[in-house]
């Protein structure tokens, strides 16, 4: 639902788990989740419950949204692994001061994905069930903590190793 004129507050947000579509890598009109989107809503986040006074600096914003909107995707997704399994990113937006004067006071947390150059790679399936990213399923990142890089074409192999022997008797 839009807020109209006559709306406590002015701002643009959508419900969790609506999509936006897609176009030229940006996002649009809400579609439903099975059609090429470039993020979803994971949660609403009202900045007027911590910052009560006049608009908050982007930076604070920054802060704040950061560790919010983490929060509230994590929760909204079911457990802090999906988002980076997923290889999903959160996405938020902040409040200029025009239109903080003017009743603005709440952000939607998104998830998506950029694309290589930019803007947001396109995506299918609802961020809590299936989905492909650019036509492909997404490959988690090894989560080990420490990987190993993929040996460069042509790079020797590495050299044997000697078979331990037996200790004197």
């Amino acid at each position: 639902m839009r807020p109209g004129a006559a709306s406590p507050h002015q701002s643009k947000v959508y419900e969790p788990g609506v999509c936006l579509g897609i176009s030229q890598n940006l996002p649009t009109d809400p579609v439903d989740c099975t059609q090429e989107h470039a993020v979803e809503i994971a949660s609403t986040v009202d900045l007027s419950a911590r910052f009560p006074g006049g608009p908050p600096s982007k930076e604070d914003q920054d802060r704040f949204l950061e560790e919010e909107c983490g929060r509230t995707t994590n929760d909204y997704l079911g457990g802090p692994h999906v988002l980076r399994d997923k290889t999903l990113t959160v996405f938020f937006d902040f409040i200029d001061a025009r239109s903080w004067l003017a009743g603005s006071r709440k952000l939607n947390c998104m998830i998506g994905k950029g694309a290589d150059q930019e803007g947001f790679a396109p995506i299918v399936g609802p961020a809590r069930g299936r989905i492909l990213i650019d036509g492909q399923e997404p490959v988690p990142p090894p989560n080990s903590g420490r990987s190993t890089p993929t040996p460069l074409p042509g790079a020797a192999p590495l050299p044997p190793q000697p078979e331990p022997r037996p200790a004197p008797r």
